[in-house]
C-alpha cells in the first residue's frame, strides 16, 4: 500500500489493487479450507457412525442377555419363592455402582402373594458366580458401549489402512500393465 502511494497511485487504484490481492488470496486459500472442512466432516461422520454402531451393539447384547439368561433366572427364582416375575430393571447408567437402591447387576421385579412389589438383586437369583459376573458386565451398557466403540474404531482403522494399502498397490501396479 505504501509502495502504491509512493508510485503516486490514486486511492481508487490502491483500493482496486488491494481488492485484486484479496481475491487472489481467497482463491488460493479456498481449496485448502475446503479440504480441511471436508476432512473434519468425514471425521465427525465416522465418529457418529461408529458411536451409533457401538450403542446398537451394546443394547443388542443387553437385550440378548436379558432374554436368554436374566429373565429365565428371575422366573426360576420367582417359582421357588412363590413370587410372580414382572420384569427386569437394568442397572443405572454412569452411576456410583456401590451405592444407591439399584444393584450393579440390575434388579428382578416381582409381586409377592399379597401383591406387593419386590425388587431383588439379580446377583441373588443367579445360578453361578462366573456367569453372573459376565451377565452383570453385559448389562452395563455404558461400559459395553465404550468397549464396543473402541473395538469398532480399531476394526474400521485396520480396514481403512488395508484399503488404502490395496489402492496404493493397485495404482503402482497399473503403469506396468499398460507397458
Amino acid at each position: 500500500m505504501e509502495a502504491a502511494r509512493a508510485r503516486g497511485e490514486s486511492p481508487d487504484q490502491i483500493h482496486e489493487e488491494m481488492r485484486s490481492f484479496a481475491h487472489r488470496h481467497v482463491r488460493e486459500q479456498a481449496p485448502i479450507v475446503a479440504t480441511k472442512v471436508s476432512a473434519w466432516w468425514r471425521g465427525l461422520r465416522n465418529f457418529l457412525i461408529i458411536g451409533a454402531l457401538a450403542l446398537g451393539c451394546s443394547v443388542a447384547l443387553a437385550l440378548f442377555v436379558e432374554h436368554s439368561y436374566t429373565a429365565p433366572s428371575c422366573r426360576e427364582y420367582a417359582l421357588l419363592h412363590n413370587f410372580r416375575y414382572t420384569g427386569f430393571d437394568y442397572p443405572p447408567l454412569l452411576s456410583n455402582r456401590g451405592g444407591g437402591s439399584h444393584a450393579a447387576s440390575g434388579d428382578c421385579q416381582f409381586l409377592d402373594a399379597a401383591g406387593r412389589r419386590q425388587e431383588i438383586s439379580f446377583a441373588k437369583t443367579a445360578r453361578s458366580t462366573p456367569v453372573e459376573l459376565l451377565v452383570t458386565f453385559a448389562l452395563q451398557i455404558d461400559l459395553t458401549t465404550t468397549l464396543s466403540f473402541l473395538a469398532i474404531a480399531l476394526i474400521a482403522a485396520l480396514f481403512a489402512r488395508r484399503s488404502r494399502a490395496a489402492a496404493q498397490w493397485k495404482s503402482q501396479e497399473q503403469p506396468d500393465t499398460q507397458a
